[in-house]
């Protein structure tokens, strides 16, 4: 009785409330920096395609250390996704 009380109150605790709240949570702190990832888009494109300059004493270039940031986000994504899909299934 009180497991499928339980059951129901998650069930739709993670439905349209959860949805609801994730999507406000990151569109207010997405206005309450300033905007920032839109703001600062143009300059993070210059950095990208910009020169690397040998006296700034950086051992990668930029567009090297995005696609291993990248890269890592990727590899990280899957392997956490195998596992739920292990967990799950």
């Amino acid at each position: 009785m009180v497991g499928e009380s339980v059951t129901a109150l998650a069930d739709f605790l993670c439905g349209y409330p959860l949805f609801i709240l994730l999507i406000g949570g990151g569109f207010y702190l997405f206005l309450r920096s300033g905007m920032v990832s839109l703001r600062l888009l143009p300059a993070a494109f210059s950095e990208l395609r910009g020169k690397q300059s040998r006296e700034s004493g950086r051992q990668i270039s930029s567009i090297q250390a995005l696609t291993s940031v990248v890269a890592a986000t990727v590899g990280m994504g899957n392997i956490a996704g195998v596992a739920i899909a292990l967990v799950m299934g």
